[in-house]
């Protein structure tokens, strides 16, 4: 008896890695591929969970093809699409072990990271870990230039007041995921939170994803993120991500501005566009957002031109690259 149990615990995962996958063709099969590979060298036991629900492109083909090669891989299909945080939901209450790395299909990430987060972790106070958000140039030359401006002050941010996001390794709390909340990420850190864990901030590792491809789509994300924190604070919920202390994004802005990671006119830039979101937002325009299933996934943010990073790879910004 002894024996089956030790077989038992031996062959249960370490690490759950939740996929939620819609409309994901161009970049399902490279993340999985990769993610699996660095389990292999770090090396951990990790089960993969994708969640194709709703999918109209060939994303639950490619995903059932992983899973005949993968014995642990588990592909989840509801039928319809209804929303990032319910197939998180689903995600997690299938998972099985002590640690679970959310991550979005859409990303790429450098080499090491999950080794570092997996470190990061090892301190028992810590509950809730994510790296460094990178540049990736998209199509639109004044996007680049937002999203250079976002991903540094968001690593500022961060640094001040951890914020996690797109690549969460968090530990297996008992509350599920309410369904009701207005963003994911930010309520996975709240639950993980008020378990009495704090968040860490991984800046030597690294996640990326594409930036939209237009700047009307850029505007449309933007309202939508300002619109459901909003929400999700008419909901009850604590809606403190870091982003939303003034203290904090006044000192962010500072040390970017003083730092020159990307040019002044970039900051400026972004400043003025955030201006223009967050009166769209608060006059009810351009989109609505009713909870998590309302938010529309922005195509061309999938377009990553996925290829592995190397570990030596340096930070981008509008500064260092261009868009094709």
């Amino acid at each position: 008896m002894r024996t089956d149990i030790t077989n038992e615990m031996d062959s249960r995962p370490e690490l759950s890695i939740l996929i939620p996958a819609y409309n994901e063709e161009r970049n399902l099969r490279l993340l999985v591929e990769f993610l699996r590979a660095e389990c292999a060298s770090i090396p951990v036991r990790a089960e993969f969970l994708v969640d194709v629900s709703g999918s109209t492109d060939r994303t639950p083909e490619i995903a059932r093809e992983l899973a005949s090669v993968i014995p642990t891989m588990r592909v989840v299909d509801v039928g319809r699409r209804d929303g990032l945080l319910e197939a998180l939901a689903r995600l997690m209450a299938l998972a099985r072990a002590p640690l679970l790395l959310r991550a979005d299909a859409d990303i790429q990430v450098l080499p090491g990271t999950v080794e570092k987060l997996l470190a990061c972790l090892r301190n028992p106070a810590v509950g809730i870990a994510s790296p460094r958000l990178g540049f990736v140039p998209g199509r639109s030359r004044i996007v680049n230039q937002l999203h250079a401006a976002y991903v540094e002050i968001h690593h500022q941010v961060s640094s001040l007041a951890p914020k996690t996001t797109v690549f969460q390794l968090f530990r297996r709390v008992d509350v599920p995921l309410p369904r009701d909340a207005g963003l994911e990420d930010v309520m996975l850190q709240e639950l993980v939170e008020a378990s009495g864990l704090t968040a860490e901030y991984v800046p030597d590792g690294l996640v990326r994803n594409a930036p939209p491809s237009t700047l009307r789509e850029w505007i449309r994300q933007q309202v939508r993120y300002v619109r459901s924190l909003a929400s999700h604070a008419r909901r009850g919920y604590a809606a403190s991500p870091s982003t939303a202390r003034a203290a904090v994004v006044i000192r962010a802005l500072g040390r970017t501005l003083a730092n020159g990671e990307v040019p002044r006119s970039s900051v400026i830039l972004f400043l003025s566009g955030e201006t223009v979101v967050r009166t769209l937002a608060a006059s009810g325009a351009l989109v609505s957002v009713g909870g998590s299933f309302d938010w529309e996934p922005v195509d061309g943010t999938k377009e990553l031109h996925w290829h592995p990073m190397a570990p030596a790879a340096p930070h981008l910004t509008e500064s260092t690259a261009q868009a094709p």
